[in-house]
This record gives C-alpha cells, sequence and structure tokens, in this order.
C-alpha cells in the first residue's frame, strides 16, 4: 500500500513538472530556434543503465523542429548473466532546455521489462541530466540519474551514459 503511494506521488510529481516546462517553453520565439536548426532533432544512441535497464539502444527525436523542446525516445534493451536474460522495451517523452549543443535534459516514461529475478512487468521512470547533442549532427553524449520504480522497488540513484550519433 504505502508503495503504491509513494509510486503514484512521484508519478504525478513528474508529470506536473513536465507540463509546468512545456507552459514556460511558450515564452522562447520558436522561430530563431528554427533559424539555428531547420529540422527535427532527432538522434540514435546505445545507453548503459537508464530507462532501458542495464544495456539498450534508443532512437530520439523531437516532436517539432529545432534540438531543444519537447520530444520522446523509444528502445529495446537486454541483458544475459547467469542464465537470466532480460528484455526491456523502454519509452519516454523528454523534454530539452538549452542551446549550442548543450542541454538539460528532463524525462518521464514507462519501461516494460520480460519476467526475470531481477525486474517484473512495467516500471516508471524519469530522467535529468545532460546532453551534448551538437546542432548539425555527429557525435552525441548524455550523462544521467533515472530513478525507477516498480512493484518490487524503488531506486533513485539509478544512474547512466549513453554515446551516441545525431543527425
Amino acid at each position: 500500500m504505502f508503495k503504491q503511494i509513494i509510486f503514484k506521488i512521484i508519478g504525478a510529481i513528474g508529470l506536473i513538472t513536465i507540463v509546468c516546462n512545456i507552459g514556460f517553453a511558450q515564452i522562447v520565439d520558436s522561430t530563431a530556434l528554427n533559424k539555428i536548426s531547420p529540422k527535427i532533432g532527432q538522434c540514435i544512441y546505445i545507453e548503459s543503465s537508464g530507462p532501458g535497464l542495464l544495456v539498450s539502444a534508443n532512437y530520439d527525436a523531437r516532436f517539432l523542429k529545432g534540438n531543444n523542446g519537447l520530444g520522446y525516445r523509444v528502445g529495446v534493451g537486454f541483458f544475459y548473466l547467469f542464465d537470466d536474460f532480460m528484455f526491456s522495451l523502454p519509452a519516454q517523452i523528454n523534454y530539452l532546455i538549452g542551446s549550442k549543443s548543450k542541454y538539460l535534459e528532463l524525462g518521464l516514461g514507462i519501461t516494460y521489462a520480460s519476467k526475470t529475478s531481477i525486474y517484473n512487468g512495467l516500471s516508471t521512470t524519469s530522467l535529468l541530466g545532460f546532453r551534448y547533442q551538437p546542432i548539425n549532427g555527429g557525435f552525441n553524449f548524455r550523462i544521467f540519474i533515472s530513478p525507477l520504480i516498480n512493484k518490487q522497488e524503488f531506486n533513485p540513484l539509478w544512474a547512466g551514459f549513453s554515446l551516441g550519433h545525431t543527425f
């Protein structure tokens, strides 16, 4: 009962944070941002730890033109150790704040994990981190903290990094 209440409170706080950031984002002149990057920001990356759990491959894109603002990420993860195989599907809505290739990243989503001795079912994920993503494409990286919440546990110190390519 207590874990369910904590789970709902943290999920509500994360959702409120994203909604508030979307509202404040309208203050920025979007036409000026689109002149910097006239295309939708997209990237692929391999992530260690994070919402994909142990190792995952991900695709990330903005909903509108530019490298910052509201976007999403989807991926597929896997892990095999001591005859224990895990398969995960992370999905998040994220928001990038910043410019000139350096961004604060905020995210909220869910991850499905196949039944294993480590994780089982759905987890709520959040993300707070730094992202380097060049405006004109090229190498990108992220470093972040990504608390995980599921029926079995709450892991507030889950952290990771990713390396990838922006196009």
